[in-house]
């Protein structure tokens, strides 16, 4: 006989405790890092209004120049007429860029209702290309929204679809 037979079992618990514990952080560092950008989403950039720069066009009528600091884009976008039809809005806009690279991407939100409306794809036959328009570029075209008549707010989207600026439009 010895006296090692007497002698408590050894508890494995603490071990495989520390080791548990030690796999935890390591995954959650894992994934920190992986999906870091998903977890802190990209706060969407404010709408700024700064006069414009020598190489930015004055705006007229109901325009606005943008930042859009995600796209890393500058210029000015306008609404030049408006109609309200039985399809209803009609936007004739202009949308120029002049830094960086941008879409004209729009929504449009009822000031009543605070319903959100899309536009309607190739509405007409000069509807606005939805493409990337560069530095020194201009587009312009009709932005269709089918939604009933009322104050609207239509807004300038960058690609993820947050608003960089916006303008009024009377119902």
């Amino acid at each position: 006989m010895s006296i090692q037979q007497y002698q408590a079992p050894k508890n494995h618990l603490s071990l495989v405790i520390t080791v548990a514990v030690l796999v935890l952080v390591a995954i959650v560092v894992l994934v920190a890092v992986r999906f870091g950008d998903q977890l802190n989403p990209v706060q969407p950039p404010i709408a700024t209004t700064a006069p414009p720069s020598a190489s930015e066009p004055e705006p007229t009528g109901n325009a606005v120049p943008f930042t859009n600091s995600f796209d890393d884009a500058r210029g000015v976008w306008e609404i030049t007429d408006h109609q309200w039809t039985a399809a209803g809005l009609s936007l004739s806009v202009s949308f120029t860029v002049t830094e960086g690279t941008a879409a004209a991407d729009f929504f449009a939100l009822d000031n009543e209702t605070t319903n959100i409306y899309d536009p309607v794809p190739r509405a007409a036959a000069d509807a606005l290309p939805r493409s990337q328009v560069n530095a020194g570029e201009t587009i312009r075209g009709t932005v269709l929204f089918d939604k009933p008549r009322g104050d609207t707010t239509v807004v300038l989207a960058n690609s993820l679809g947050r608003q960089v600026a916006a303008l009024l439009v009377t119902g």
